[in-house]
């Protein structure tokens, strides 16, 4: 399914009412008989499935993705035509441009309006012979506005060392990383080089070939919770690399002190991914201050005061866990038994954790989830050790 920039919307039938429709495991709202804004989708990848209360969800689509404006590639077709066909008639202008790539390793060619030929009144553009089409795109003052993709150079790029610029370039050209072809390729990528992507997706480095990413896409931390959810660093020293690549500028100054710039990363960390947050501390948790340290930011994520203590938390936790059950539909108990699952598998133990992920993954894309998550997982850190 193509969610084309967000244009359009979709009407969804069902049979059963109090059906709930989610994107991977996030949570798109409820079923009506309104049509859908595609707008509401990411479109990286993930299936689109339809959920109703105690049964397993049905998937409607394999994969959502966004391909924008371009609507079909016609790629030096029987050697006369090559041609883009757009979704809606697009005007020619100087600051459009065709950019191809044969090797994803390689710099594009750009493709100028000089070189194109407009007609249908837009609904077509007629381009040049371009030979071999890894990747192709229409930009716009450097933006992306639509892209075609061939599966197997992809195949192949992911295959290489890995390394900021392609995530950055993969995450310019919208490619459904979520989607059955990538997914599994993506993940080993990330597992080699986690550091490269958290730093190449979210735009910390300039793109290559004077390209701009555009300004709050939809999706981007839902993409680094699917491949880091269940990270688990033994290395403090990757550990540190993977948090510089997600540190925000205040969290750089030099007027900062070492605690503060410690308790501002996990609680950044939590906001963004649960399992991040536990391994930061798990790795800096070294004596009494740091153990204070974290107990603050547990505080911190529960709303409560900074010097509450530990009995007192865990006493407004188990609110927050009968609260963020209903949640996702399933009993208190079950939760907590989920979370220390959860908590054993990112300590290495064996654990019955892989029936309470999908639980405890749709549960992370609720900002609400992801504090109670934060907080369960770290006062279990601070519970094994007490200074």
């Amino acid at each position: 399914m193509n969610r084309a920039d967000g244009s359009g919307r979709a009407r969804i039938f069902v049979e059963t009412a109090r059906s709930y429709l989610y994107e991977g495991p996030c949570l798109v709202g409820k079923l009506t008989s309104r049509t859908l804004p595609l707008r509401d989708l990411h479109g990286w990848g993930d299936p689109l499935a339809v959920r109703a209360e105690d049964q397993s969800p049905s998937i409607l689509v394999n994969s959502v993705e966004d391909r924008g404006c371009v609507g079909l590639y016609l790629g030096q077709l029987w050697n006369l035509r090559n041609e883009i066909h757009f979704r809606s008639p697009i005007p020619l202008s100087n600051d459009h441009q065709i950019l191809v790539w044969s090797d994803m390793y390689e710099g594009p060619r750009r493709v100028t309006r000089q070189e194109i030929s407009s007609v249908s009144d837009g609904f077509i553009w007629k381009l040049p012979s371009l030979g071999t089409v890894a990747a192709m795109a229409v930009s716009y003052r450097g933006a992306w506005i639509g892209s075609y993709w061939e599966t197997d150079p992809m195949v192949r790029a992911l295959r290489q060392a890995p390394s900021s610029k392609l995530f950055a370039l993969l995450r310019w050209l919208k490619l459904p990383v979520l989607n059955p072809s990538f997914r599994n390729l993506m993940h080993e990528a990330i597992a080699f080089a986690p550091a490269e992507f958290v730093s190449g997706w979210l735009g910390k480095e300039p793109l290559p070939y004077s390209l701009v990413h555009r300004q709050a896409e939809q999706g981007l931390d839902a993409v680094i919770r699917a491949f880091l959810w269940n990270y688990a660093e033994k290395n403090e020293a990757k550990t540190d690399r993977l948090v510089r690549a997600f540190s925000r500028p205040e969290s750089q100054s030099q007027t900062q002190s070492e605690w503060n710039a410690f308790k501002s990363s996990v609680l950044h960390l939590g906001e963004v991914c649960p399992s991040l947050a536990y391994n930061l501390a798990r790795h800096k948790l070294h004596g009494n201050r740091s153990w204070k340290c974290v107990r603050a930011v547990v505080a911190t994520v529960l709303r409560q005061p900074e010097v509450v203590e530990l009995r007192q938390l865990q006493g407004h936790l188990i609110t927050d866990r009968r609260d963020c059950a209903d949640l996702i539909g399933i009993m208190p108990e079950a939760l907590e038994k989920n979370v220390n699952a959860f908590g054993g598998q990112l300590d290495n133990q064996a654990t019955d954790y892989k029936q309470a992920e999908p639980d405890l993954r749709r549960l992370g894309e609720r900002s609400r989830g992801r504090q109670f998550l934060t907080a369960s997982l770290l006062l279990r850190l601070l519970e094994r050790s007490r200074f």
